[in-house]
């Protein structure tokens, strides 16, 4: 989770996607044939204006005709201040989790709703 607002957080994001892009080069006659790559951003700040700031946005890259150009590149970024669901609202695993990381440091203990295995499994 990135706490502290960046400058030009989305920069930031395609640089760090240049690392496992440039791991996957073999030395000799490499293939040019690449895994897919999934970025997660969870961020506690708006990368962009608040104004246009929505919870999650999920980035592939596509051509002029909305088709998908490319499928193995997906960026996917959290701006926790928008999500604003409370815990009655909360419906998918995917709301629990979010709700559970937005409010990790104001628990004493695991709210009811969240209390299914995934979520309440000791760490080893």
């Amino acid at each position: 989770m990135q706490k502290a607002k960046v400058a030009f957080f989305k920069d930031r994001s395609l640089y760090y996607l240049t690392y496992p892009i440039r791991e996957q080069a073999q030395r000799g006659d490499w293939n040019f044939q690449l895994s897919a790559i999934y970025f997660i951003a969870i961020l506690d700040f708006y990368y962009d204006s608040i104004a246009t700031a929505v919870f999650r946005r999920d980035i592939t890259l596509k051509d002029q005709n909305n088709n998908t150009f490319y499928d193995k590149l997906q960026l996917t970024y959290l701006q926790m201040p928008a999500f604003d669901k409370q815990e009655h609202q909360l419906v998918t695993h995917f709301d629990k989790w979010a709700y559970f990381l937005k409010n990790l440091e104001k628990f004493d203990s695991i709210p009811q709703i969240l209390n299914e295995p995934l979520l309440s499994k000791p760490l080893a």
